[in-house]
């Protein structure tokens, strides 16, 4: 089990040259300004998992808190584990997130359909001021007409490794995530299909992959209208090994850009479709 980090490429320099080619230079100050730093997660996936290191980067298995934080619930159930980042790991290649310290994600997949955003989601940082342990999972009395038991969350097993690799994110047109100025979208008109591709992180450019990010853009249109001016994309999950979120697709874990620089987790939303 370890974090395997790739080189720390953005594809920028590429990004650049292509536009160089086209003769379209003009419009590259504000094309570059849309730019934002984000790591591609690779997870790899075993059918016989071991317990990740402790403090480690992985999906799925059991977090790791310090012995005073509490398992998140939603109305007492508890939440399902999606992540846990270590910020060295991400911190490393890009900035964006603390520089120390961990994240969990959880997810309350019991009320995704008609209980979305920030009550389905929340996000556990620990500062990395004190030790981290395994958590025990927890159970909830649960009781109804039918069933009188106790309750645990659905556990995902966890990945086997994870490989990161930093490039350049660049956003959807139209997005309410950017501040659309004549500038801006002229540029996307002109060469932003163009560089795209040359953004994607080479070892997966010319084929399918798992859309697993941390930082950068959401990469779904949302026909829902729930993105808003000053959000930024967290973590997006794809429908990859354990996790199948159906018709859905990926989890979007989203957050303000002022939270995120206050390091305040308080507030992230969930999105599992957008239309």
């Amino acid at each position: 089990m370890g974090f395997l980090p790739r080189p720390r490429t953005f594809g920028v320099d590429a990004a650049r040259t292509a536009v160089r080619r086209r003769k379209k230079m003009q419009f590259w100050p504000a094309m570059e300004a849309l730019i934002k730093p984000a790591v591609q997660l690779f997870p790899e996936w075993s059918d016989n998992p071991v317990e990740p290191v402790i403090g480690s980067t992985f999906f799925g298995g059991i977090p790791d808190f310090p012995s005073s934080t509490k398992w998140p619930t939603r109305h007492k159930i508890p939440m399902e584990h999606i992540a846990q980042i270590n910020c060295a790991d991400i911190s490393a290649l890009v900035e964006g997130l603390p520089a120390t310290g961990t994240l969990n994600i959880f997810f309350a997949s019991q009320f995704a359909l008609d209980d979305h955003s920030s009550r389905c989601a929340q996000v556990v940082y620990s500062d990395g001021t004190r030790p981290l342990r395994r958590c025990a999972v927890p159970k909830t009395p649960f009781e109804n007409d039918y069933h009188d038991c106790d309750f645990a969350p659905w556990t995902y097993p966890p990945s086997a490794s994870m490989n990161l690799t930093a490039f350049a994110s660049l956003p959807l047109g139209g997005t309410e995530e950017v501040d659309w100025t004549d500038e801006a979208a002229a540029a996307w008109d002109a060469v932003g299909h163009t560089i795209a591709k040359q953004l994607v992180p080479s070892e997966v450019r010319n084929e399918p992959y798992d859309d697993h990010r941390i930082l950068g853009y959401i990469q779904q249109a949302d026909w829902c209208g729930v993105i808003e001016r000053g959000d930024m994309l967290l973590l997006t999950v794809d429908s990859d090994g354990p996790f199948q979120w159906g018709d859905c697709d990926a989890l979007h874990f989203v957050i303000k850009e002022t939270d995120l620089a206050a390091h305040n987790f308080s507030k992230v939303r969930v999105y599992s479709s957008l239309g």
